[in-house]
């Protein structure tokens, strides 16, 4: 993606906020609209790559599909969640939206350990 593409990829999401949010509706409306946009065109990259994965296992073997999932967690899924609070609510739909992990209990287990 050029930084041309990517400028107008963003300006397409300020008017995806305008048209949800009024200005009178939102007292940091110019702040909210740029971080809106930005974290909207920031995963263009890598969703577009997982996007073609999902063509064929010609188009990406498994090893090129374990990375552009990785990326799609540690990249996209960020800059998507924030872009979905910042435009609306997020919602709750899934169990395992609660999370799956306990991590500080896996902490405590190897500091008592």
């Amino acid at each position: 993606m050029t930084n041309e593409e990517y400028d107008e990829l963003r300006d397409r999401f300020r008017k995806v906020f305008e048209a949800k949010w009024e200005r009178s509706e939102l007292t940091n409306y110019d702040d909210l609209r740029e971080k809106f946009a930005f974290h909207m065109a920031d995963v263009a990259r890598n969703l577009g790559a997982l996007a073609q994965a999902y063509g064929s296992e010609a188009s990406c073997d498994t090893q090129c599909l374990s990375e552009r999932t990785e990326l799609f967690f540690y990249d996209c899924m960020p800059h998507l969640i924030a872009a979905a609070q910042i435009y609306d609510e997020v919602p709750q739909l899934f169990e395992e939206q609660k999370g799956v992990h306990d991590w500080s209990s896996f902490v405590d287990d190897e500091v008592v350990g």
